[in-house]
């Protein structure tokens, strides 16, 4: 049920917004509420009924804040992703890292506002993704609604929660608020088995394992595909170290990797620097590309 709720408004979106063959689509949220809007952002025209006010810092508020072990971001500052499809733009994702308010737990947040246009339609998106400092996810939430402008404008929300606690991921669907209806599963986590959480247009959240792929060898990473309820594996081979690429109008290098995602025929390429950062990622028509300074 779970699988085929989120299937029919994700997989709309992305065929729509993105048009590739994947057979999924995007996400999850936390316990936290939506990320903060940065500015120039303009707000999703739904309503958010019973979603708590995100209990977060403002930006620059966490510059003093502890190096985490994995991740090179600099902390309390926005950056952006511009979404491109055949050198066109139709979206753009605006992050951030940043500490977990709740100090005691060690915990740090990313939070995301993401905007995606196509074809006359609109997909807006808040989300919260708490993790340790390896880069596993505690939990992650996170909200979505589309507009449709046909000869009747017709707007529909989604909520998607997940929570992974004692070997187990707990996900829950939510359409329109109607809490009567949410799907819920539950995935089994193997014990020895590292898994991050991954949704097809949360490409942010590649930030969180980036760090450890080999520039020399590839690599393999265990994903969560919320929408799926279950676990899908990615391989990653170097194909180009120091490759050239601009970002934000400055040269830079980074090793160019193939991905591939076995049984699921989905493939790309992405380009990472040598802090672990995700720069620019590619597949079929679609490119998201980092466009303000990483540092």
């Amino acid at each position: 049920m779970l699988t085929k709720k989120l299937a029919f408004v994700s997989c709309l979106a992305l065929s729509i917004l993105i048009g590739t063959a994947c057979a999924w689509a995007q996400a999850e949220k936390p316990e936290i509420g939506p990320a903060p809007r940065p500015a120039g952002v303009a707000k999703a025209g739904v309503a958010k009924a019973g979603v708590a006010k995100a209990g977060v810092a403002k930006a620059g508020a966490d510059d003093s804040a502890p190096k985490l072990a994995t991740l090179s971001w600099k902390l309390g500052t926005f950056h952006k992703y511009l979404w491109l499809q055949k050198n066109a733009k139709i979206g753009e994702t605006n992050f951030r890292f940043q500490r977990s308010p709740r100090g005691a737990s060690g915990d740090y947040l990313l939070l995301t506002r993401r905007r995606l246009e196509g074809q006359g339609r609109t997909q807006e998106t808040e989300g919260t993704l708490r993790f340790r400092t390896d880069g596993r996810t505690v939990s992650y939430r996170e909200e979505t609604s589309y507009q449709f402008a046909n000869a009747r404008p017709f707007k529909s929300l989604q909520e998607v929660r997940v929570r992974f606690e004692r070997g187990k991921a707990n996900l829950s669907f939510v359409n329109n608020g109607r809490l009567d209806q949410a799907a819920k599963t539950e995935v089994e986590l193997a014990k020895n088995r590292k898994v991050y959480l991954f949704g097809t247009v949360c490409n942010e959240q590649w930030n969180l394992f980036t760090p450890y792929l080999d520039h020399d060898k590839t690599s393999k990473v265990s994903v969560l595909y919320s929408e799926m309820g279950k676990i899908l594996d990615l391989e990653f081979t170097p194909k180009k170290k120091n490759a050239k690429l601009q970002i934000a109008g400055v040269a830079t290098e980074a090793t160019r990797f193939r991905f591939t995602a076995g049984a699921q025929k989905w493939e790309g390429e992405i380009w990472v620097d040598k802090k672990g950062r995700l720069l620019q990622f590619v597949s079929g028509e679609l490119k998201i590309v980092l466009t303000s300074k990483p540092d």
